[in-house]
């Protein structure tokens, strides 16, 4: 069942402009389809071109691990936990939602019972992880024992009145399957949307001068394992 019959049903009665351009660059493109690579990077710049095209007043600028939005969106604590640290513990661990929230792009950071209710309109970005152990490890600054995902809400799908998965958006590490609570041990998202002309950032940006990080203990980003 498909964006329709979640809009009849109410669910998608604040759908944006943002999030639908997101979605309908997916629809649209067999190529946008065909994506691959790090999740991450695969949501930042779906995200990314969607802002542009919408006309942000502040769109989403190269990739940069030395912005905060950046490092929160990736969840870079290869870059040591004195800097990773620096960052709020509400947004660590929390990939793409938290770096929207905490920029003003996103509008609450919803947990799996929030997103499992309906609370998600189409373009939505998500940050799981397979265990929750692995998101307190990830917020702690340690490398997570499983991997993350970082991908897009498309729709919900429904058995009767009840949702029971969703398709979404990502490097084809789910692609076209419906995905379902189970899934993951920890979900966490947010709903997107677009700032106006002359917005100021919220996140400091840029965060630090470039340079080594700080310590070799963690060699690899917190996503990297399994694809995706």
């Amino acid at each position: 069942m498909g964006p329709a019959l979640d809009y009849f049903r109410g669910a998608y009665k604040h759908r944006t402009r943002l999030g639908d351009r997101i979605v309908s660059n997916y629809e649209n493109s067999q190529r946008d389809r065909s994506r691959c690579g790090d999740c991450y990077m695969d949501a930042y710049e779906r995200v990314q071109l969607a802002m542009r095209q919408v006309g942000d007043g502040r769109p989403l600028g190269s990739w940069d691990k030395h912005r905060m939005f950046c490092t929160i969106w990736g969840s870079q604590i290869e870059l040591g936990k004195k800097k990773w640290k620096e960052i709020p513990d509400i947004f660590r661990g929390r990939g793409a939602p938290g770096a929207m929230v905490g920029d003003g792009r996103g509008t609450v950071l919803m947990e799996a019972d929030q997103i499992w209710s309906g609370g998600l309109e189409p373009g939505a970005v998500l940050q799981t992880w397979l265990n929750f152990s692995d998101y307190i490890r990830v917020v702690n600054g340690d490398k997570p024992l499983a991997y993350g995902h970082s991908f897009i809400h498309k729709e919900y799908v429904y058995r009767g009145n009840s949702i029971v998965g969703m398709k979404v958006i990502d490097n084809n590490f789910h692609g076209t399957t419906t995905i379902t609570r189970g899934r993951w041990g920890y979900w966490v998202a947010t709903n997107v949307r677009c700032l106006g002309a002359g917005a100021t950032p919220r996140i400091p940006d840029p965060w630090w001068p470039d340079g080594p990080a700080e310590s070799e203990e963690v060699a690899e980003p917190a996503h990297y394992g399994p694809p995706g």
